[in-house]
């Protein structure tokens, strides 16, 4: 039995022990919050053996790994707590704003021996995972072109986590963690060259970004995230032999289709899931269970790579 401590009880915690209590071999220990009362009340709804502070959950012996599910600006300093009292970490996208902080943070795993790794559930879609296979295997040739969006249009409040850069608001942080580490996981490498541009709130937090990205393989990608105009949420490959498409939602998807040259379908895949986040919590637990520090499906230079680029875009001004 894999046991959980929780940390933060906002709607992403809620979301992921709604699904982590459908599981088999996991439980959940104990939930910590700034709000103790907010605590307990978590933890009643979902069955945890116990409510606490930050400081106490990192002590408890029961405790085997510890979700990470509050705001991004707290996730750098939380993550370090965690790991320096023991414990792994699964962390909520993204993991930390800045590639410093990072490449600091998986070092720091690395010399306790603790498992760290950013909740990107999206890279365990089965439909994204047989889609980097193609590709890997040549099915549609040479990758040249990734495209993605994720933009949705949310109402403007300064003081909401969306556009408040105290919280690490912004459509980069947000949702464009999605689209940017899409691109790197099916190409399985990181750009090497990046053009962007971006609207500001009034607030300084990013509120549209479209990013022309370069690899080093010969690919490229355009990729644009937003908060204040709703966009299809699609995602495609393009190679010299044909193309691969996403049915819908692209970060949700639920079939993957590769196309030849001449528009017939060559593969198909569909999977049937309720929240993809089951995926993520059944290979953490292998993860744990394994006693590895580092996930294959999202390994740590994925995520360095993905807050290097925050940093060239954004200027490093939320730091």
């Amino acid at each position: 039995m894999v046991r959980f401590g929780i940390m933060g009880c906002g709607g992403i915690s809620d979301r992921f022990c709604s699904v982590l209590n459908k599981e088999n071999g996991v439980s959940i220990q104990a939930v910590a919050a700034r709000d103790l009362g907010k605590a307990e009340a978590f933890a009643k709804k979902h069955g945890a053996n116990t409510s606490c502070t930050y400081e106490e959950l990192v002590r408890d012996s029961k405790v085997d790994i510890v979700y990470i599910g509050t705001v991004h600006s707290h996730h750098y300093e939380q993550i370090k707590l965690c790991l320096e009292n023991g414990k792994p970490v699964l962390c909520e996208k993204p993991m930390v704003l800045h590639g410093d902080d990072a490449r600091e943070c998986f070092a720091l795993a690395k010399e306790k021996g603790l498992l760290l790794m950013e909740a990107m559930w999206t890279r365990m879609n089965p439909c994204i995972i047989e889609a980097t296979c193609w590709v890997r295997e040549g099915a549609i040739g040479d990758v040249k072109l990734v495209t993605a969006d994720f933009c949705y249009n949310a109402p403007y409040d300064p003081e909401s986590r969306i556009f408040n850069p105290e919280l690490a608001g912004g459509a980069l942080y947000d949702v464009g963690v999605y689209v940017v580490e899409f691109a790197g996981g099916i190409l399985g490498e990181g750009p090497n060259h990046i053009a962007a541009a971006v609207q500001f709130a009034q607030t300084g937090a990013d509120t549209y970004t479209a990013l022309s990205l370069s690899y080093p393989g010969g690919a490229v990608a355009s990729l644009t995230c937003g908060v204040t105009a709703a966009t299809p949420h699609s995602g495609a490959v393009y190679g010299t032999k044909g193309s691969i498409v996403f049915s819908g939602e692209f970060w949700r998807t639920h079939d993957a289709i590769c196309y030849d040259n001449g528009g017939n379908i060559v593969e198909s895949f569909h999977e049937d899931f309720e929240d993809g986040f089951c995926y993520m919590i059944r290979h953490v637990v292998d993860l744990i269970n394994s006693g590895a520090i580092e996930s294959r499906l999202i390994p740590w230079k994925d995520t360095v790579a993905c807050a290097d680029l925050f940093d060239r875009v954004l200027g490093g001004k939320n730091k």
